[in-house]
């Protein structure tokens, strides 16, 4: 029995590495495995293996992943339960060759596939694997990546890989003893390196964890935004970030939660443009600090500081671009390989400080409307929907949103409460608006001339959702229960050939609309009143009511300073045209 299990040990194990397991992994993947040498000890249950290669072709020159030394040495009570686990483990020499190819999946994809297809983006699930595992004491010496990334036509190298981690495992495990965690390397010729700590606990407990921490200085993120693992609806063309990203894994950590990236990120100088060319938006300088979590696919962002961003919004109306780019970018399926998944988005705190907003032509060529000193405070954001699992534990999202017109007295306050991803409900107050400006906004053309000041208080509600759905629809909002005031009113014919002293006007220190309402279908004037009106007509002029107070859809209610009348649509303009001096 002792020589049995001696040869078994000494002999068996190599020759089955060596000759059985390249066949195995061929049958199951595709993918040539060899080792030129192969030492196994029955008895300390330490193992060596030189020359290790991994080639998708077998007379492909380029290895997937070449591995000069591999050793370590096993725990064999842990292999009687089928599990593996590896007190310490030594890589020297490994160097990689990843490519991404036109299609956006990768080289390495076919070590994952199964029966069962997942997407190329999937993040692989150790916690779902049908062994446990537990390796610790993990060194790697004088290692090297090539990336050739061809959809973007660019090559990156890291080079002098030196990596310390203490463990990495599904399972509980407590070693005698762990590294300290260490990462250095040089990326793209510049000089990285992470240190940190191994949570281990006391002698015996279930728990360890791991935590790396890199500097980050002067990065240059259009180099590597476009690697991140989920689809952004924007683009950045410049920008820096320095700061720090964090590795914490914790085998023991919730489902999906093992594996967190925390990130502290200053950037500066940013300019970020949508795919579909709406709109640009420059940061001179941002804040943001969170966790992503990649295997759950989280993303939460504690803080979020942007300070004078700079807004160019083209065609259309801003509300409606950023419709139709979050609408292109929350529907968009994985039916392709290399898509990548879909991320949910919480934000803790989002501050926006003297922002500018630019609303251009179609053409880009010209303003039509400029904002400026733009204040946004936003609190519990998330993208997930309330039916959602654990959606019910999140708290309610608020807003609070304030700016003024450019070279005007113009302002406006928003301020309520995210109750969707898309849907915001809140109190509209707006000072000093333009007649004309108020009209559009209110989709209403009245084909005569309009002027005063206005000043609106309602309950607005705006689903971007919806707004995207409705976009052939100019207004795109729920208007309702609102007031609005407008003072120094004159409406009078458009025609400037008439002299003044023959028009046919409208005049009133303040008209009020109490009660006024405005959707995609219907508009409620509410309660009219004039306060100082006077009604000029002259026989002959034109119907100056008709067109503007008989639209489809128009309901209103009128009173004077002298007498309180409530009319029909119809009755409304007999009653202007009877009380005329």
């Amino acid at each position: 029995m002792f020589i049995l299990y001696s040869l078994i040990g000494f002999f068996g194990v190599p020759y089955y590495i060596t000759a059985i397991l390249p066949s195995t992994l061929f049958e199951n993947t595709g993918v040539f495995f060899k080792t030129d040498h192969t030492t196994f000890n029955p008895y300390t249950f330490s193992f060596r293996s030189e020359n290790i290669s991994l080639q998708l072709t077998k007379n492909n020159n380029r290895q997937l992943l070449f591995i000069k030394t591999l050793s370590g040495k096993l725990s064999p009570f842990h292999l009687l339960r089928n599990d593996i686990v590896c007190n310490d483990l030594t890589i020297i020499e490994p160097s990689a060759n990843l490519i991404r190819n036109k299609d956006k999946s990768y080289n390495f994809s076919p070590l994952f596939q199964s029966d069962r297809q997942k997407s190329y983006s999937e993040m692989m699930n150790f916690s779902d694997l049908p062994f446990y595992f537990s390796l610790n004491n993990i060194r790697v010496k004088d290692g090297s990546v090539t990336f050739i990334d061809q959809p973007a036509e660019k090559s990156h190298s890291i080079k002098d890989i030196q990596l310390a981690l203490p463990s990495f495992s599904n399972l509980a495990f407590q070693a005698d003893n762990y590294i300290r965690p260490h990462f250095s390397a040089t990326v793209n010729g510049s000089p990285v390196e992470l240190s940190g700590e191994a949570g281990i606990g006391d002698s015996g407990s279930a728990r360890t964890s791991t935590d790396l921490v890199c500097n980050l200085k002067a990065i240059d993120l259009p180099l590597y935004l476009s690697y991140l693992p989920f689809t952004l609806p924007f683009s950045i063309t410049e920008g820096k970030a320095d700061g720090k990203i964090g590795l914490k894994f914790d085998p023991k950590g919730e489902k999906g939660q093992k594996l967190a990236v925390r990130f502290t990120l200053n950037i500066s100088k940013a300019n970020f443009l949508a795919h579909n060319s709406t709109f640009d938006l420059a940061i001179p300088r941002a804040q943001l600090e969170g966790t992503v979590n990649p295997v759950s696919q989280n993303i939460h962002l504690n803080t979020v500081k942007l300070t004078k961003p700079v807004i160019s919004s083209f065609g259309r109306s801003f509300v409606k671009n950023i419709s139709s780019l979050l609408s292109t970018y929350s529907d968009k399926k994985q039916s392709v390989p290399g898509e990548k998944s879909e991320y949910t988005t919480v934000i803790d705190s989002l501050t926006l400080k003297d922002g500018t907003l630019k609303q251009f032509t179609p053409e880009k060529d010209k303003i039509i409307s400029e904002w400026t000193m733009l204040q946004l405070e936003a609190h519990h954001f998330s993208t997930r929907k309330k039916n959602e699992k654990n959606a019910g534990k999140e708290k309610a999202g608020t807003f609070t949103l304030t700016g003024s017109r450019k070279k005007s007295s113009t302002s406006f306050a928003w301020k309520g409460k995210i109750s969707q991803p898309t849907y915001f409900l809140g109190t509209l107050t707006a000072n000093h608006l333009d007649l004309n400006g108020l009209a559009r906004f209110l989709d209403l053309s009245p084909l005569h001339s309009m002027a005063g000041t206005a000043s609106l208080k309602g309950e607005l509600s705006l689903d971007l959702a919806e707004s995207e759905k409705s976009l052939k629809n100019a207004v795109f909002y729920h208007l309702d229960d609102a007031t609005v005031t407008i003072r120094n009113f004159r409406l009078s014919p458009s025609n400037k050939n008439k002299k003044k002293n023959r028009s046919t006007e409208l005049l009133a220190d303040k008209l009020i609309l109490a009660g006024f309402s405005r959707n995609k279908k219907n508009i409620n004037f509410g309660k009219v009143r004039f306060e100082k009106g006077t009604l000029t007509f002259r026989k002959g002029q034109p119907r100056l009511f008709f067109p503007f107070l008989l639209q489809e859809n128009t309901r209103s209610e009128v009173s004077s300073s002298k007498a309180k009348v409530f009319l029909s649509q119809t009755s409304l303009l007999k009653f202007f045209f009877r009380t005329s001096p």
